[in-house]
């Protein structure tokens, strides 16, 4: 989780979207990480429906590769 929230931390700042006293705010603390962390987790917000669409979009995705695969080495046999 820590690995995504940096990951976004990145993304806002590459694309501008957090404004400067906001970035003020979290160079003020301890450990910006651990900060936002905690914000994270007491707050009323989840990542499950989104986790659960990316999981069935990546099992979808790697069906689909491995029936091809298997169809070619029977084409192949």
């Amino acid at each position: 989780m820590k690995s995504t929230i940096s990951t976004a931390i990145i993304v806002l700042e590459s694309e501008g979207r957090l404004e400067e006293r906001y970035w003020n705010h979290l160079r003020v603390q301890n450990s910006i990480l651990d900060f936002l962390y905690d914000l994270w987790v007491g707050s009323c917000h989840s990542l499950a429906s989104d986790f659960s669409t990316i999981m069935k979009d990546l099992v979808e995705y790697d069906f689909i590769i491995t029936e091809s695969i298997m169809r070619e080495r029977m084409q192949s046999a």
